[in-house]
């Protein structure tokens, strides 16, 4: 009967090889957001790992607050991260982000993918229907995408270029000048505590210049 051979890693490279697991565990279950919580559940780290949000707004700052959508916004929404403005996106932007949100949470909660079955309970179909109806009734007025054109200012330029990250351009009209002043500032910081850096202080300069011009037009 012919022998099969069997191969023996040496001691000193196993000895490594658990050396190097223990060391990578605590980098990749902070990567994974925290893993599993005391019930060996996917908490919300989970689903922050997937995505990434501005800072929570305070639930009175909602408007139509006792409304089916801002309802839905407020308990299904924040299961995995904080509660987000209807005003973080445009009408347009919206529907494909609660698709996309609702995904990870019906996979999150079946267990799919390999992932273990988490408390996070899904939306239903009329509870997204609501959620995207009170999104774009209260998103942010965007911008006609023909409106920039090649050869503008460069504070148009980098208006374009950074606001383009995160989401649609915002319409210039949707603020007085001396509104844009304080949501150039949030957005800043947002963008600062979401992991792009900070903005260059002449892209700021640039950007709320372009912005408090095209306003009083």
């Amino acid at each position: 009967m012919k022998k099969h051979k069997q191969w023996f890693l040496p001691a000193a490279s196993v000895v490594g090889l658990l050396l190097t697991a223990l060391i990578a565990a605590p980098a990749f279950a902070q990567w994974m957001g925290g893993g599993m919580d005391g019930r060996g559940m996917w908490g919300g780290r989970m689903c922050r790992m997937m995505d990434v949000t501005p800072q929570p707004i305070n639930p009175a700052a909602l408007p139509e607050p006792e409304s089916a959508g801002a309802g839905v916004l407020k308990t299904k929404c924040t299961q995995c991260h904080g509660l987000v403005s209807p005003k973080q996106h445009s009408a347009q932007d919206w529907p494909y982000i609660v698709d996309r949100m609702d995904r990870r949470m019906q996979m999150m909660s079946h267990g799919r993918m390999g992932m273990m079955r988490s408390t996070i309970a899904p939306l239903s179909a009329e509870e997204k229907n609501d959620l995207i109806r009170y999104l774009q009734t209260n998103a942010f007025q965007a911008l006609d995408p023909g409106a920039l054109s090649e050869g503008e200012t460069p504070g148009a330029q980098s208006f374009a270029d950074v606001c383009s990250r995160c989401h649609a351009l915002p319409d210039p009209n949707a603020h007085s000048p001396q509104e844009w002043q304080a949501v150039v500032e949030r957005m800043a910081t947002n963008m600062r505590n979401m992991g792009f850096g900070p903005l260059a202080p002449e892209q700021r300069t640039a950007i709320l210049s372009y912005l408090k011009e095209q306003s009083r037009k």
